[in-house]
């Protein structure tokens, strides 16, 4: 099917890409199916984002440690955020660190757009864990300068830490998660034709779909009544996978290791992969 190029910024939309392709925002949801249909890292979109994190390091208690030796440094030289510990957290560093680790899983799960780093999702995982603390709001805390103490830390670890920031944006790239937002500075390309006859899942779109007036009336995707659920099923559709298989999606045959990275093209796939996994193929135009 024939295709034109759209050029996207940061306040691009899929609802106004929809408008300019399609002439009515409505189509969105063709839009979004299309970005995610072109997913660079496609292979890794289909896991949970913090899922994907997780498998990376390991485990969550490898984030707390790093994340709890960079807080105790603030604790000890930063008067205000030994306050806040001492005050407001019962003097338990241990118990604030798993509470802003939680949070920022969390966080990574629900990012809607594209331009959050690791340096912004610190930060805004520090200033929910603070009022989670009651925090007095008269006692200011330094959330960037905090942030950047933290991400000091995680570039002085094992490897696994100290590339936490690439895997992070990989998460936080997931097409999946955005139902307005288009990747900002980008061509997308989106097919003449507006409406698809299935979604990037391999759905129908009559089954996996629902208006936009059918969603504001609060009328389900799935109507009971004629055995949608059942029907999507059995096309093959999931949600994310209970386990993270970081490793089984890049061992994929097309998966984002033999993408290049200045145009995203195919390259030549080695015979063992198992040791080609490189993170540094990826690009994300981050």
């Amino acid at each position: 099917m024939a295709k034109n190029n759209f050029l996207t910024d940061k306040f691009s939309t899929t609802g106004g890409l929809a408008a300019i392709a399609y002439g009515s925002s409505d189509l969105f949801y063709t839009v979004a199916d299309q970005i995610r249909l072109g997913s660079i890292s496609s292979p890794l979109d289909d896991q949970l984002p913090s899922n994907l994190v997780l498998d990376f390091v390991n485990a969550q208690s490898v984030i707390e440690e790093s994340v709890y030796r960079a807080l105790e440094l603030e604790y000890a030289k930063m008067e205000e955020f030994a306050d806040f510990i001492d005050i407001f957290c019962q003097e338990n560093l241990s118990k604030y660190t798993e509470l802003f680790c939680s949070l920022l899983l969390k966080l990574v799960n629900r990012v809607s757009d594209y331009n959050s780093s690791l340096e912004t999702l610190l930060e805004e995982s520090l200033e929910e864990s603070a009022r989670r603390a009651r925090i007095d709001p008269a006692l200011e805390l330094d959330y960037a300068n905090i942030a950047k103490a933290i991400i000091k830390e995680f570039s002085s670890e094992n490897y696994l830490i100290e590339d936490l920031n690439k895997v992070m944006a990989i998460a936080v790239n997931n097409p999946i998660t955005k139902i307005s937002a288009a990747p900002p500075d980008t061509l997308i390309p989106l097919d003449q034709n507006g409406r698809l006859g299935k979604t990037y899942r391999g759905v129908d779109i009559n089954v996996g779909t629902t208006s936009v007036k059918d969603y504001y009336n609060g009328v389900s995707t799935y109507d009971t009544t004629q055995g949608s659920i059942q029907s999507s099923v059995s096309q093959g559709y999931v949600g994310y996978p209970l386990a993270a298989l970081l490793g089984e999606s890049l061992l994929d045959k097309d998966s984002l290791e033999y993408y290049s990275v200045s145009a995203g093209a195919v390259t030549s796939v080695p015979e063992d992969p198992l040791y080609n996994i490189n993170l540094a193929t990826i690009n994300l135009s981050t």
